[in-house]
């Protein structure tokens, strides 16, 4: 008996996160009930052994660092020297007045002095005026009318209306909507999915739409009563029309007689308050001395020039660590001193670098281990090591055939797929593979035997469909 491989377990997940595009229903064919889906074409693989160099033939440089040791040294840190030293001029402050302006004579203006009062002014004297006043009733009152009996409107002329509503004859009328048609619907499919996720399996089922119909309300207006005319205002645009009936109501007019008084009526007269000026004292003109001004300023008077000093400045010497390879010894000729090393058949107290390798008779080798070389630019002690390369044997696994989602394959629709999971679970149970129990249910387990199946005969798995089907024997 044939268990599910890791396969199952990888075609679940490549199928739950491959995106299947939807067909198009020109290129499917069948009748009302045809469904199709695409189904999975696993990869072919072709197992090789090779030898692969794993490591190539290497020189390793071995690294350690050197031994140091520190010797104290006097050192000269400043030699002697006769420096200039600036010294600045030298002046002295002195204060002074200056005039700024002299001594003159100025004529000032004194201005005229006013004062400001106020005067009240007559613009319009008092007068009198007599006015007629009547009793009349309304307008047009006037003296030509006393004694007359005149006509005033009481209430205007108006209309009523009476209003009552139209009435409809009611009855209801089916009308067709939609006409019956068929259409292809792009649909998950549960049942014959043998994904774990149903989402995974997508298909297309024709299926036939019935027409649809409405039933309508169909309101058709009567006549008004005798005396009444249908109203073309409504309280809306579908809202049904009323009948009315317009009766007139004619003015209502009353009689008065207008009574003369007269009455005198007093005008007092208008004042305006002005504001005026008056001169106090005239304008004069005097004559005015105005003293000289002066500035006290400072002044800056040079007594002495800036020049140069000399100064003798003393060597500097300092007695320092100096940290230095273990066991570097000096060339013949060269030696230690207060200047730093010098060469001492040169005669000479001008200090040489101690850093020169020309000065050392050991200078590659001084403070490291046996066979290690010093390495200027890293500061360190190198040696080479020659490492052999190496190989192993692996096995490699190569596609030979690549896999994928097929083209789009006619499979059993959800409809049929009750009546046929048993004979499925039964066929192949009958070719070796175990389905669970026969219970007519596409579980889990006959999921897996069915895409093993399906794996084994090199179908395309991911639906039920009909290649699969007479793969196991069912019609």
């Amino acid at each position: 008996m044939k268990k599910p491989n890791l396969l199952v377990l990888l075609f679940s997940v490549v199928f739950s996160v491959t995106l299947v595009a939807q067909p198009k229903t020109s290129d499917l064919q069948g009748s009302a009930g045809t469904c199709y889906a695409q189904c999975y074409i696993q990869d072919e693989y072709e197992i090789t052994e090779e030898r692969i160099m794993v490591k190539d033939v290497q020189v390793l440089t071995e690294v350690s660092p050197p031994e140091y040791t520190t010797i104290k040294r006097k050192v000269l840190i400043r030699k002697a020297t006769v420096k200039k030293v600036p010294t600045p001029p030298v002046y002295e402050t002195v204060s002074e007045q200056v005039l700024i302006t002299p001594e003159r004579k100025e004529l000032r203006v004194i201005p005229a002095v006013y004062e400001t009062y106020t005067e009240q002014i007559e613009i319009k004297p008092a007068s009198k005026k007599i006015i007629l006043k009547t009793n009349g009733v309304g307008k047009g009152a006037n003296i030509s009318a006393v004694g007359t009996m005149l006509p005033y409107v009481i209430a205007p002329a108006s209309f009523s209306i009476d209003r009552v509503p139209l009435k409809y004859d009611e009855k209801e009328e089916t009308t067709l909507v939609r006409p019956a048609t068929s259409k292809w619907i792009y649909k998950e499919n549960a049942k014959s999915c043998l994904s774990m996720d149903p989402k995974d399996c997508m298909q297309m089922t024709l299926v036939e739409v019935p027409a649809e119909y409405q039933t309508v309300l169909v309101k058709t207006p009567t006549s008004c009563p005798d005396g009444y005319l249908p109203s073309s205002v409504g309280s809306g645009l579908d809202a049904p029309k009323d009948c009315i009936r317009i009766t007139p109501i004619p003015a209502t007019y009353g009689t008065a007689s207008p009574a003369p008084s007269f009455v005198e009526e007093v005008i007092p007269a208008e004042f305006i308050t002005v504001e005026k000026q008056r001169l106090v004292s005239p304008a004069t003109v005097e004559e005015v001395i105005v003293p000289a001004e002066y500035k006290t300023v400072t002044k800056q008077i040079l007594k002495k020039e800036a020049g140069f000093e000399e100064i003798k400045v003393p060597a500097e010497f300092q007695t320092i660590d100096i940290k230095t390879r273990k066991g570097l010894a000096l060339l013949e000729g060269f030696e230690w001193s207060e200047y730093g090393i010098i060469q001492t058949v040169a005669a000479s107290t001008d200090p040489i670098n101690i850093e020169s390798p020309e000065i050392y008779s050991n200078w590659a080798t001084a403070g490291c281990p046996t066979g290690f070389k010093y390495d200027e630019e890293s500061y360190a002690c190198k040696r080479n090591l020659v490492v052999p390369a190496e190989y192993r044997t692996v096995t490699k696994r190569t596609i030979k055939n690549k896999g994928g989602f097929s083209e789009w394959r006619e499979v059993l629709c959800p409809g049929k797929i009750s009546n046929a999971i048993e004979q499925v679970q039964k066929a192949l149970l009958k070719k070796g593979f175990d389905p669970g129990p026969i219970d007519n249910i596409l579980g889990p387990k006959t999921r897996a035997a069915l895409i093993q199946f399906q794996e084994d005969n090199n179908l395309p798995h991911g639906n039920l469909d009909l290649k699969t089907m007479a793969a196991l024997g069912i019609q």
